[in-house]
């Protein structure tokens, strides 16, 4: 399966923000913000990977937004990813790996971040638990 060349999600308003593909290989995609420009843009990419060898395989895939802003002296940037790491045998499930990935999502947006504002933002970077 491939994605579609645009992708379009919402930030912490509900505002759309597209993101068009830009390239990309066997193993990775990387999609730009179309409001991006040289000093300052968006990045989601898509990577995957298998590691290790035998019954010990273990095949990774990243979802990674980077977001870079001017800065002074220098560009900064912001990182955020979602990475599933599931071994090859049959012990993990697709069904144990979407409850997984729907229990995180459930967190950021319903549940112990399900206020997404600055104070529980602030509070999780304060290394609250």
């Amino acid at each position: 399966m491939s994605l579609s060349t645009t992708i379009v999600v919402d930030d912490a308003s509900g505002d759309d923000v597209t993101y068009n593909r830009m390239g990309g290989d066997t193993t990775s995609s990387t999609f730009i913000d179309v409001t991006s420009d040289t000093a300052e843009k968006g990045l989601i990419t898509i990577k995957h990977q298998t590691q290790g060898t035998g019954a010990a395989k273990i095949d990774r895939h990243l979802i990674s937004l980077v977001r870079t802003v001017a800065a002074v002296p220098a560009p900064v940037s912001l990182t955020c990813n979602l990475t599933i790491a599931c071994p090859q045998n049959a012990a993990v499930t697709s069904q144990m790996i979407y409850d997984g990935v729907a229990n995180l999502i459930d967190f950021v947006s319903a549940g112990g971040l399900a206020t997404l504002t600055t104070t529980t933002i602030d509070s999780l970077l304060r290394n609250e638990t």
